[in-house]
């Protein structure tokens, strides 16, 4: 999964990053339907495939004691959100699971030893305090802020862009596609520029997948071969995560004179076909002489 890092902002107190962030879309899978061995000398054929993309949590906690998160989280250019397991904020006395072992409890305290979460999703930023719901509001130091969750940057929207590209010997070019589990497709083409066969931009929550089933035409000769690799990023752009290449191999194609079937339906199999003959055993379909085809064409 690609990561990235985003600088904080120094306030009146100390400011850290703590954990890194994901990209609002990561590519999950790229897969391919494996091709049958073909009779003949080429192959022209309709491969499906499918394209799996997924938005993470879009967010991270960051070190901001005594901080009312919803300021703090625009202070860096972003805005409060909630956790995964459903906080805001994290304080002595409210703390996530996703946030032990990652935000610092010096600067207030913590409630009992701090390894005990309380387990009260919901937790949200009052003031410069952090309560989740039913906790008792006594304003002491186990109530005060010491981190906030923060989604930035193209996190902070739902809007998806997924490209997926071929390059290769054989051609290429998208044929026609479905969407899968997206909220909507604003946009959703094909071969819209050179390399690319599908194109998907749109929007699916948060901590979810959606992918686009599509089916690639292949063309190219025996034994060549095609590699489709996708791209995702979020709405702001920035370098896109990457998916596994996917290799389309068109294998060796049968030879039609050794293969116990009669291809072109004249009646003869493999060596007994006067094609095969003319082809040095190459084809059971080699272009004739009228004379010499077998059939009284003059009747």
């Amino acid at each position: 999964m690609f990561v990235r890092t985003i600088l904080g902002i120094v306030t009146s107190a100390f400011i850290g990053l703590v954990a890194q962030e994901t990209y609002a879309a990561d590519f999950r899978a790229l897969e391919c339907a494996t091709v049958q061995p073909n009779q003949g000398g080429s192959y022209n054929l309709n491969v499906p495939c499918k394209a799996t993309v997924v938005r993470g949590e879009g967010g991270r906690w960051y070190n901001a004691p005594r901080q009312e998160c919803s300021s703090f989280c625009r202070s860096i250019g972003g805005v409060s959100t909630f956790s995964s397991d459903g906080w805001a904020c994290t304080s002595g006395e409210a703390r996530p699971p996703s946030a032990i072992g990652v935000v610092d409890y010096s600067p207030t305290g913590c409630w009992h030893d701090c390894r005990f979460p309380e387990g009260r999703t919901g937790a949200t930023s009052v003031g410069h305090q952090c309560y989740a719901p039913g906790q008792k509001r006594d304003y002491d130091r186990t109530d005060i802020t010491v981190g906030c969750y923060c989604a930035t940057g193209d996190v902070n929207s739902n809007a998806v862009e997924l490209g997926v590209y071929a390059a290769a010997s054989a051609q290429t070019s998208g044929v026609n596609y479905s969407l899968i589990g997206w909220a909507y497709g604003s946009t959703a083409v094909m071969n819209d520029s050179p390399g690319r066969v599908v194109y998907v931009r749109g929007a699916f929550p948060k901590n979810s997948e959606a992918s686009v089933n599509f089916v690639v035409n292949v063309q190219g000769s025996c034994g060549t071969s095609v590699v489709l690799s996708g791209r995702a990023n979020g709405s702001s752009g920035g370098t896109p995560s990457s998916s596994n290449d996917v290799v389309i191999t068109l294998p060796a194609c049968a030879n039609p004179c050794g293969d116990g079937i009669d291809n072109d339906r004249d009646g003869a199999i493999d060596s007994a076909d006067f094609s095969c003959g003319a082809s040095n055993g190459q084809s059971e379909q080699h272009p004739q002489a009228a004379c010499a085809n077998g059939i009284d064409d003059d009747k």
